[in-house]
């Protein structure tokens, strides 16, 4: 957990920083510039760390004769390397496309063998920095628009209330763990549909512009 604070608050200083909270730094400036630059080593450093920790502290616990449980990541040179690569990716994903990285880290994690009740809980914390730190950010510059993050937080609640009740009633009547995988996937699915109609309809409708511009 104190990892996870730790990408949090590297997160959140270069992100608070670029958007003039501390003092003010002009869009697309050369403080501006410095900040983002600093902002892809930082975070890779600190994923290095992460994974150096990890691969110790698996080869010490191997050393004392101990065996992987079912769904213990066992970690070698191809998962140290696939599993920050694919992260990397859900986060950069995220910021362009607006969609939760728990969407590419639940199936990457299946992929890595992990329990999908570890998986979805794993996902969610991770969701949980993201949205927080965004969150935070917006409040700070005073774009928090209070009446839609009370109502998609009370929609949240209640969907994951619903949704972790009925999944934990199908796990226990049936014993099925594939439960969690299809439900992942078919969330999956029901986002890329959505997204691509979204998006076939704002370009018909000739509310799109396709158009790239200046990042300034």
């Amino acid at each position: 957990m104190l990892l996870v604070i730790l990408v949090w608050c590297v997160s959140s200083y270069f992100e608070l920083s670029k958007s003039g909270v501390f003092y003010h730094v002009g869009s697309c400036s050369s403080t501006w510039w410095m900040y983002t630059a600093m902002e892809f080593p930082a975070l890779l450093a600190v994923m290095v760390v992460i994974t150096w920790l990890s691969m110790r502290k698996f080869a010490e616990k191997k050393q004392l004769t101990w065996q992987p449980d079912s769904g213990d990541i066992d970690w070698n040179i191809r998962k140290v390397v696939l599993y920050p690569l694919a992260a990397m990716a859900a986060g950069i994903l995220g910021g362009l496309l607006g969609i939760g990285g728990g969407m590419v880290v639940s199936p990457l994690l299946l992929e890595l063998g992990v329990i999908p009740r570890v998986t979805s809980a794993t996902s969610a914390i991770a969701v949980a920095v993201t949205s927080s730190s965004g969150t935070l950010q917006k409040y700070l510059l005073g774009t928090l628009r209070w009446d839609y993050m009370l109502y998609f937080m009370l929609v949240g609640v209640v969907g994951t209330f619903v949704g972790q009740t009925l999944l934990n009633y199908a796990l226990k009547r049936y014993g099925r763990q594939s439960l969690v995988v299809f439900s992942v996937q078919a969330m999956l699915i029901l986002a890329i549909v959505m997204m691509g109609v979204k998006g076939i309809l704002e370009i018909t409708q000739g509310n799109s512009d396709m158009r790239f511009r200046s990042p300034c």
